[in-house]
């Protein structure tokens, strides 16, 4: 009775991992997860991105992205990042990783990222989880995770979620632990 318990559980994950080909299979963080593993999380904007100009030490391609930090949630530093991430177009390759996170030029960022001071380099936290999409569209400012490409990993299941519900940008920073900004924009530990 216990094999075929085990046996059904196996035949369930199997056909949930080949219905998700196409994902990454990740632990589910939750916004505290991220804050704690993060060195630093930032309000940016992202300026630019680039494919790095040549290839990893282990032929992978490699895209670095220039984020204008508006406010350091957690940690200091520098008014701009430099995010490195796995993918791009170089000499006619493409590498892509599903669910990593987009950062596309002119967006407006809430990055959870490893800041690696040595390398000059940051690296996003959990894939796609680590990055909210600030929304500026008249009303509530709202904040969500675009996570295509993406399913968590449960105790025995895979679960695939393309979106979680948005929040308000304030309700984001209570969760990562800092008070939303004054009216001058200084941010309250």
């Amino acid at each position: 009775m216990r094999f075929w318990r085990a046996a059904a559980l196996a035949a369930g994950f199997v056909t949930a991992l080949c219905a998700q080909a196409g994902a990454t299979v990740v632990a589910r963080a939750s916004i505290a997860d991220l804050r704690d593993e993060a060195t630093h999380v930032v309000h940016a904007r992202v300026v630019d991105r680039a494919v790095v100009p040549t290839f990893g030490p282990r032929g992978e391609i490699r895209t670095r992205t220039t984020l204008r930090v508006l406010t350091y949630l957690k940690g200091a530093g520098p008014a701009t990042l430099t995010v490195q991430q796995l993918g791009g177009t170089l000499d006619g390759l493409t590498m892509h990783v599903e669910g990593n996170a987009r950062l596309e030029p002119g967006d407006e960022v809430v990055a959870f990222l490893d800041v690696d001071a040595m390398a000059d380099l940051a690296y996003v936290v959990g894939l796609a989880q680590g990055v909210w999409h600030v929304d500026r569209t008249p009303g509530a400012l709202r904040v969500a995770r675009d996570l295509e490409g993406l399913a968590f990993y449960r105790a025995g299941t895979v679960e695939v979620i393309f979106d979680d519900p948005p929040l308000t940008l304030t309700e984001l920073w209570a969760a990562i632990g800092v008070e939303a900004p004054s009216a001058d924009g200084a941010v309250r530990r």
